[in-house]
């Protein structure tokens, strides 16, 4: 079964003394597939897939010449990926803090997590996801 949703996203990413943060907020709809929740919207540059498990999250974007994947699960340090024009780079996502929870009219993704790219520590990052149900 497929539900329209509103899928609302705070980002705080901190780069030593600096730090940025953004909103943004997109329609978009919801399916379950062999037990996973399956977020696809669309935001201005990238078609977008959060893939949701009961104790981790994958992140899809795609464009062209463009896509990146995420995998963060509490308290693991995982390989992501992010390619641009044919160029493959690999990121490690440290994960410190990983919440899902469900509500009747909307799901609360928190993740905490620590960017890391050819060895260098590249930010720390705070993001919040809700994902509303549209009725």
């Amino acid at each position: 079964m497929e539900k329209d949703i509103r899928i609302n996203i705070h980002t705080t990413n901190s780069y030593g003394h600096e730090s940025d943060e953004t909103k943004q907020s997109y329609p978009g709809k919801l399916f379950v597939k062999n037990g996973k929740r399956y977020c696809v919207y669309n935001d201005e540059e990238c078609s977008n897939m959060i893939k949701l498990g009961s104790s981790e999250i994958e992140i899809l974007r795609r464009a062209d010449g463009f896509s990146s994947k995420m995998f963060f699960k509490g308290g693991e340090a995982t390989i992501s990926s992010y390619s641009m024009q044919g160029s493959v780079m690999s990121m490690k996502v440290h994960t410190r803090w990983l919440g899902i929870e469900e509500y009747e009219d909307r799901i609360a993704v928190s993740i905490k997590y620590d960017l890391e790219m050819n060895g260098q520590f590249v930010s720390e990052n705070n993001v919040f996801i809700e994902i509303g149900y549209v009725r």
